[in-house]
């Protein structure tokens, strides 16, 4: 009977352990997902390019520098006074060294003076075990034409 139990919490334990980050993982996550959301909010364009997962960025500059300035464009964000903030963690999966996880953002319209808020899917990719993390809308994330190289872990 003790055996069956120590196997039952054993098995719990490594399914709990497999889903979560550690402490340096969520250290670098936490970080890079602020430098991101500071850039989109501060419509820091170069910011917003640079922790834009690559293969997408490769893309979009395929299709001609205009393709990548409308999908990172974020002008009419600022002038609609719209404000990024509370990333909430909802799933996180790994796969050897990479680690793909979901987040639902805040996203507040504040202009003239009225604040509506939705959530925003997000996701953060790392490739390298959680040392360097990049980041993809949902909608993006979800389409399996657009960076048809990236395995995609999650689904939604």
């Amino acid at each position: 009977m003790n055996i069956r139990i120590i196997l039952s919490l054993s098995f719990l334990c490594v399914i709990l352990f497999s889903c979560s980050l550690n402490s340096d993982q969520e250290a670098s996550l936490n970080q890079h997902l602020s430098k991101y959301l500071q850039a989109r909010n501060g419509c820091m364009m170069v910011g917003i390019v640079g922790f834009t997962y690559p293969e997408y960025i490769r893309e979009l500059k395929d299709q001609g520098d205009s393709a990548l300035i409308k999908a990172m464009d974020c002008n009419q964000n600022i002038e609609k006074g719209i404000f990024y903030s509370d990333p909430t963690l909802r799933k996180v999966k790994k796969e050897n060294s990479r680690i793909h996880v979901y987040y639902e953002v805040d996203v507040a319209n504040n202009r003239a003076g009225s604040s509506t808020k939705r959530a925003e899917g997000l996701y953060a990719i790392s490739e390298d075990n959680g040392a360097t993390w990049f980041f993809l809308p949902k909608e993006v994330y979800s389409d399996k034409n657009t960076c048809a190289s990236l395995k995609r872990l999650l689904e939604h």
